[in-house]
């Protein structure tokens, strides 16, 4: 049982710089999504795929955690070193290992998943902010795939001296299984059935990488898009001959590392009809589907209910845990749950509260109106609406600058304010336009001229009672008459 792997990558659409970097190695793969600006994303990223680089062409399961914790550290003192704050990267790894098991690891929000039949998982579990909410029921995949905060981690390799590391066994990889390694910038644009669909039709594992880039730079692209597509396939297999590993040295690893988490796959499509056994498949439990009428037997062909497959690491049933340990375990996880739980409630708080209301801010001659508190909240910045950009308003007045300090409760009261400025401006301009007017029309008749003016009064009784009829109608000088006594 061997493996036989294509990778690439693409800056994407709109990035100038690759942070990106991926590695396949014969029996290994790696993929990484570096994070921290241009010198410190593109670094983290070379530092991890490095360490797969460097390894043994055969790990065992704890050997390929201890390599994604030596990236971690490797990555971490970089920073500490050269004065890169944030510098991090996703890692995703896959391994083949001697007695036909596979292993993948994850930190971060790059993706595995895993094709068998025209079934696809999803191996890895994204550390995000917004998954962590989904995995909560507080926020729908839908309303992840849209929020604007989806693309805070949770968890990176480089950010902190330590890291936890999900693992995932794979014990019985079948010939013909497919899997797929992938940044976000390729699960942010296509969705999954698209990305099913090209796994299944586009051919061999070189023309398939080269299909998902090709679709994923047919979309908006915003992100830098690698892949790496890797198929299990027999010893003899006549695609081998072509690929050789790049993988040069050997390096001792410690012992393996209990570092252990869930995975739940899943299946895109409608699952078949079949009785389902319950069956222990060697270190995780899952359910076998079984054809109607069927028997199970002791190697039955797999076909997995990818809605229901929990891969888990089973505790040894030879040595059983003393209950004081296991009510030790307990409250250790109880206590986790419950930190993780106020950690993640207050940062959906802060998240809240430094979200509400609206403001406008002056942008050299623009006026932007912003979602969010004016200063932020603990690191929450307001949002800035690009659809809500006034252009071309000039300087404001200090009287305009007041105006627009306060904060509303809603979008449509601030671009009221922007409409109450202009209203005003345009008022004050109509005032000055006025009095400029009147300062240029001729002055109006002395007191000395009264008696002259009287001439021009009406001579009789019957024109003053016209006057009056007319409710006071100016005369040929532009004055209105007195029609008093």
């Amino acid at each position: 049982m061997k493996l036989i792997g294509a990778t690439g990558s693409h800056v994407g659409n709109v990035r100038e710089a690759n942070q990106d970097r991926v590695f396949f190695g014969g029996l290994i793969a790696a993929l990484a999504d570096g994070m921290g600006g241009h010198q410190g994303g593109e670094r983290a990223a070379e530092l991890a795929i490095a360490e797969f680089e460097i390894s043994g062409d055969m790990l065992t399961e704890g050997e390929l955690v201890e390599v994604v914790m030596e990236a971690n550290r490797q990555v971490h003192d970089h920073a500490a070193e050269h004065g890169l704050p944030g510098m991090g990267t996703t890692l995703v790894a896959l391994a083949l290992h001697d007695d036909e098991t596979i292993t993948v690891a994850n930190v971060g929000d790059s993706r595995a998943y895993w094709l068998r039949g025209d079934y696809m998982g999803q191996v890895t579990e994204d550390h995000s902010f917004v998954e962590d909410l989904v995995r909560q029921g507080r926020l729908k995949p839908e309303e992840a795939a849209i929020h604007p905060q989806r693309n805070i981690l949770t968890r990176a390799v480089g950010i902190g001296s330590e890291v936890e590391v999900d693992r995932f066994p794979i014990p019985e990889p079948m010939i013909g299984d497919r899997f797929l390694l992938c940044s976000d910038g390729l699960f942010n644009e296509l969705p999954e059935e698209q990305i099913l669909e090209i796994l299944l039709d586009a051919g061999d594992v070189n023309t398939t990488a080269k299909s998902l880039i090709e679709a994923a730079l047919e979309t908006p692209c915003r992100d830098n898009v690698t892949v790496a597509v890797v198929d299990l396939v027999e010893d003899d297999d006549p695609a081998l001959d072509g690929q050789s590993s790049r993988l040069t040295t050997t390096k001792p690893i410690t012992a393996p590392v209990p570092v252990v988490s869930k995975s739940r796959l899943h299946e895109p499509g409608a699952a078949p009809t079949a009785g389902s056994e319950e069956v222990d498949n060697g270190g995780g439990t899952g359910t076998l589907l079984l054809e109607e009428g069927e028997e199970p037997t002791e190697d039955p062909e797999l076909f997995l209910d990818t809605t229901e497959l929990e891969v888990v690491e089973a505790p040894p049933r030879e040595t059983p845990e003393p209950r004081r340990a296991r009510g030790a375990l307990a409250m250790g996880v109880l206590t986790f749950v419950l930190i993780s739980t106020l950690i993640l409630g207050g940062l959906f708080l802060a998240m809240t509260i430094a979200r509400s209301g609206f403001h406008v801010v002056q942008e050299s001659d623009d006026l932007v109106i912003y979602e969010g508190r004016r200063d932020g909240f603990l690191g929450f910045d307001p949002v800035r609406l690009d659809d809500a950009v006034f252009e071309d308003i000039g300087q404001l007045t200090d009287t305009e600058s007041a105006l627009i300090e306060q904060s509303v409760d809603s979008r449509q009261e601030a671009e009221a304010l922007i409409a109450d400025l202009l209203r005003a401006r345009e008022a004050a301009a109509d005032d000055a336009a006025s009095s400029s007017s009147a300062s240029s029309e001729p002055n109006e008749p002395a007191a000395d001229d009264a008696e002259g003016e009287q001439g021009n009064l009406p001579s009789s009784a019957e024109d003053t009672g016209d006057a009056g009829d007319s409710g006071g109608t100016e005369d040929s000088l532009g004055l209105r008459p007195s029609t008093g006594s």
